[in-house]
């Protein structure tokens, strides 16, 4: 169903979290800091392009290509951490990303009339990466 209604013309936002976390032995990490962005897609039939928003670099890439579009969206390569916290040489942190599809904002008639169904309902399992200072 995503693939027809971005298709169709319907803008579409995936949602990326991360959270980064000093690791501590035998007590809970501790959280660092927390950031959100938007990957947003919208396809234009008449042109037959998707033009592709990535909030954490301020790009707008046009595509005519299905799968380009598919790695853009799901894809995070290139991220700015604001502030940047203070990470100490030699300790040990975690970086945890995770993506959730915004829900469909169906017109508000429509809206009414399908109260019960949830479109799009979907998220990913947190990736998580572990990494030292140098």
């Amino acid at each position: 169903g995503i693939e027809e209604a971005i298709n169709s013309g319907m803008p579409t936002i995936f949602t990326f979290k991360v959270k980064m976390y000093g690791v501590k032995r035998f007590w809970p990490d501790d959280k660092i800091g927390t950031w959100r962005f938007n990957h947003t897609v919208k396809y234009d039939s008449l042109l037959e392009e998707y033009t592709v928003t990535l909030q954490e670099s301020g790009e707008i890439i046009k595509t005519k290509d299905f799968n380009e579009m598919k790695k853009l969206m799901s894809t995070v390569s290139d991220m700015n951490i604001s502030p940047m916290p203070k990470l100490v040489a030699g300790k040990s942190y975690r970086i945890k990303v995770k993506a959730e599809l915004d829900p469909v904002k169906l017109p508000f008639h429509l809206d009414y009339l399908m109260f019960f169904v949830k479109l799009w309902d979907f998220e990913t399992e947190w990736f998580d990466h572990g990494f030292e200072r140098n």
